[in-house]
């Protein structure tokens, strides 16, 4: 969440989603915040990064 205030967001809004057994099986936290381009993912994310 503070991802979204870092990058100057004015709105962030909390969902979570409910299953039959009233579990709460996904949460997604949206913003208005500045993005990041497409191109920069990988070099800002995925660089220097261990798989097993």
């Amino acid at each position: 969440m503070w991802n979204g205030f870092d990058a100057n967001a004015s709105s962030v809004e909390i969902s979570f989603v409910v299953n039959g057994l009233q579990a709460v099986t996904d949460i997604e936290i949206k913003d208005n915040g500045d993005g990041i381009a497409l191109e920069e993912i990988n070099s800002r994310f995925m660089e220097d990064r261990e798989y097993f």
